[in-house]
């Protein structure tokens, strides 16, 4: 994981768990306004299609450069929104898993911008996971199941698409102790 990514997810995951940037990495101003009308508990991602998220975003903070100028940012706000989700949380997923390089393949396998194993993308009905809108809705359906099966906790989530359900569930529903996967 590129130095310039790392605080943005450990912002992100922070965020999740209610806190602020400035929290996050120490003396950032905070870019995200807390919503007074939801609470704390339940700010993670947008919990239905088309709903507002909690948080909403500064301009001069956005994860990468303008939507206009972001790689991908058409097809990556239409696979998210159809999955329920934030956009920004999408474009995060990709800059991490695979730096927007849609050739980019893992080692066990996993293919894409989202970084998709192809019996996930399977299990979603994609059968092609390495172009790039196939990858996209197979990645963020995914990510959608798994936030509604850890109650919306995206620090879960995040957990789970990076080292895999099972892994969350084996340390009792807890971020698994790899390295790769806390960082």
């Amino acid at each position: 994981m590129t130095a310039r990514i790392r605080p943005r997810l450990i912002a992100l995951l922070c965020l999740a768990a209610g806190a602020d940037i400035a929290c996050a990495v120490g003396t950032l101003p905070s870019p995200y306004r807390l919503s007074p009308t939801v609470s704390t508990a339940t700010m993670t991602t947008m919990s239905q299609p088309h709903q507002r998220s909690a948080y909403q975003m500064d301009d001069r903070y956005r994860l990468a450069k303008p939507d206009d100028q972001r790689p991908y940012a058409a097809q990556i706000a239409s696979a998210a929104r159809q999955s329920g989700l934030d956009p920004e949380l999408v474009h995060a997923v990709v800059a991490v898993e695979s730096a927007y390089r849609p050739a980019a393949v893992s080692p066990k396998g996993a293919v894409g911008l989202m970084q998709v194993l192809p019996e996930t993308a399977q299990s979603y009905g994609v059968h092609n996971p390495a172009e790039v809108s196939a990858n996209l809705q197979a990645g963020t359906r995914h990510l959608r199941g798994l936030m509604d099966r850890f109650d919306n906790r995206l620090d879960l989530a995040l957990a789970a698409y990076n080292a895999g359900e099972g892994a969350v569930k084996r340390h009792g529903n807890a971020i698994p102790p790899y390295a790769e996967t806390r960082s």
